[in-house]
């Protein structure tokens, strides 16, 4: 259960970078 939830925290925190860089990069 504990894997569940931090894979969806990793998934949540890559997806949040990933959505900063494109505004940086813009």
């Amino acid at each position: 259960m504990s894997l569940l939830i931090a894979f969806l925290v990793w998934n949540v925190a890559s997806t949040s970078i990933d959505a900063s860089e494109c505004l940086t990069l813009e």
